[in-house]
């Protein structure tokens, strides 16, 4: 039962927007970006989240913005 649980839960976290990390597509239009930059005081790293839209073969935007994250 706890399984259920945990693989409802990830498959749950791609529906609530949570930054991918998959990789970045080809082709995409940037919306926004957001840097969180290293603390060393509290030894976080840092990271920087992309929100793009992919591009159909002409160019032009489709679908809703996507968030991925680099570390």
């Amino acid at each position: 039962m706890a399984s259920f649980y945990i693989f409802t839960w990830l498959g749950y976290k791609q529906i609530l927007g949570w930054p991918s990390a998959q990789e970045i597509p080809n082709d995409f239009r940037l919306v926004w970006v957001s840097i969180d930059e290293p603390d060393k005081f509290t030894k976080s790293e840092g990271k920087i989240y992309f929100w793009l839209r992919y591009q159909d073969d002409v160019g032009i935007p489709i679908g809703k913005p996507r968030s991925f994250s680099l570390v």
